[in-house]
């Protein structure tokens, strides 16, 4: 998977996953923190879903969706229906969110100014962030599934050599000068 051949660039990577992973894993512990501490604020206003929004998006944050398929010449395009799906997910998290952040919560404001909220805020800019990343990446990996089955085509074709029994014969006949110049030294 990763190539050993630069150590620095693969301790550089190890050390940035573990950063993001400890970074996750933070903001999971303090969400349900919060969800613990402000469910009795999030209860008393009825007009806001924002303390079950909160649990949806910790709870998705957590899972991984994965279509696998063994043809190689589909695993591009699985790659491409993982993206679009986690994107709608995370488009449909964020529309909830914006909803619920910025037009339910303002109607009670002990709400509207609590840690959950901001908890909540964090969610829907991760989403927003994930979602813009996961609209796009599909274009770009069409772009590169495209741009690398064009170059195969190309390098099949630059491989095959047709040759016309016209062709053979003007070989044979070069290989055979050469031979005779070099058996008359």
């Amino acid at each position: 998977m990763l190539s050993t051949e630069n150590p620095k660039t693969t301790i550089c990577l190890y050390t940035s996953l573990f950063i993001l992973y400890i970074g996750v894993l933070i903001f999971l512990i303090f969400g349900i923190i919060y969800l613990i501490k402000d469910y009795e604020l999030a209860k008393e206003c009825n007009n806001s879903n924002l303390w079950i929004y909160v649990l949806v998006s910790l709870i998705l944050s957590c899972f991984n969706l994965k279509f696998k398929t063994n043809d190689e010449k589909s695993k591009g395009f699985a790659s491409i229906i993982n993206l679009v799906l986690l994107a709608i997910i995370n488009l449909s998290l964020c529309i909830w969110g914006g909803l619920e952040l910025f037009q339910y919560s303002h109607s009670c404001t002990d709400l509207y100014q609590s840690h959950l909220w901001i908890i909540g805020l964090i969610s829907f800019i991760l989403q927003l962030i994930l979602c813009t990343i996961c609209f796009i990446s599909p274009f770009i990996l069409l772009c590169f599934i495209y741009i690398h089955e064009n170059n195969q085509e190309t390098i099949i074709q630059n491989d095959i050599h047709v040759h016309t029994f016209e062709d053979l014969k003007w070989d044979i006949t070069i290989k055979s000068r050469k031979l005779d110049t070099i058996n008359s030294m």
